[in-house]
Parts: structure tokens; C-alpha cells; sequence
């Protein structure tokens, strides 16, 4: 559980928005600096979907993006 509390602070330290989606594209974790972000602008987004913030233009480069990773991600397994 330490190593979790310490990889959070690092996370916490970057002054960006960092925010993590799991194979289903729900947001899992957000960093200080993202919610401070969100939470302004009066979004709570923690286990709701990354597509409810964005317009389709940017789910489609999402979801690019999210196959490109997947395919560097079997390729790394193979090596």
C-alpha cells in the first residue's frame, strides 16, 4: 500500500492534468491538480465515463489512441 501512497504523491506533484481510464474508459483516477481542475468547474468525473467530457472529434482520437496502445502493448509482450 506504500508504493501505491508514493506513486500518488508523484502523481500529485505534476502541475497537469493527469487522469487514468480503465479498459472500459471510466475514470479510475484523477490527480490533485485534474480534480482541482474538474471539481471547479462543479464536475465530480471519478467512475464516470471519459466520453461524457468530450465531443466526438476527441472520442474518436481517444479511442485511436487507446488501440494504438494496445497494439505497442502485445507487441512489448512478444519481445
Amino acid at each position: 500500500m506504500k508504493e501505491l501512497e508514493i506513486v500518488k504523491g508523484i502523481l500529485d506533484s505534476y502541475p497537469y492534468n493527469i487522469i487514468f481510464v480503465n479498459n472500459d474508459y471510466i475514470i479510475s483516477f484523477m490527480n490533485k491538480k485534474a480534480q482541482d481542475h474538474y471539481y471547479k468547474k462543479g464536475k465530480n468525473l471519478m467512475g464516470k465515463s471519459i466520453f461524457d467530457c468530450h465531443n466526438e472529434k476527441s472520442i474518436e482520437k481517444i479511442k485511436n489512441t487507446y488501440e494504438e496502445i494496445k497494439k505497442l502493448e502485445k507487441m512489448y509482450l512478444y519481445l
